[in-house]
């Protein structure tokens, strides 16, 4: 290995560490661990930063395909992001591809919903109802799909 290596892995088991580096092996890929004699004296893990998982840099991105077919995460980078982060806007449809993607303006869907269900039982004088109706038009608002294609009209 002449290239120099980049960390695609990190365990702090050394089983799990073993393993990984088997599994890129038998694909043909020549793998590194670094950290297995640490100053841990503990012989199945390693309490001052675990095992790294080194490969080639020219192996790098096949080496990750086959850990994540490992973990069973294939498709890695294809998750969807967490509601802790901001969704960032697709770049394409998911039904036509096209790349004519918008935001579904959700507010502006909800206070448009509100003011004609107010005016509706404003309208036949029933107050209470317009409570419920506005509390159920904000839950169906929140539950619409975020994206809209502008070719095809498909929602998601």
């Amino acid at each position: 290995m002449s290239d120099p290596l980049v960390t695609i892995s990190m365990y702090r088991l050394e089983s799990e560490a073993f393993l990984a580096k088997g599994a890129l092996e038998a694909a043909g890929i020549d793998a590194v661990l670094v950290g297995q004699y640490s100053a841990s004296n503990l012989p199945h893990e390693s309490f001052s930063g675990g095992y790294s998982l080194r490969v080639a840099a020219e192996d790098a991105e096949h080496a990750d395909a086959i850990l994540n077919q490992i973990h069973g995460v294939a498709h890695a980078e294809y998750v969807r992001p967490s509601d802790a982060d901001d969704a960032a806007p697709p770049s394409r449809c998911e039904q036509c591809g096209s790349p004519e993607v918008r935001k579904v303006q959700k507010l502006a869907m909800f206070a448009v919903l509100a003011v004609l269900i107010t005016a509706v039982f404003i309208a036949v004088d029933q107050a209470m109802w317009i409570f419920y109706s506005v509390i159920a038009a904000g839950i169906f608002t929140l539950l619409a799909a975020r994206w809209q294609c502008r070719n095809c009209g498909y929602r998601w």
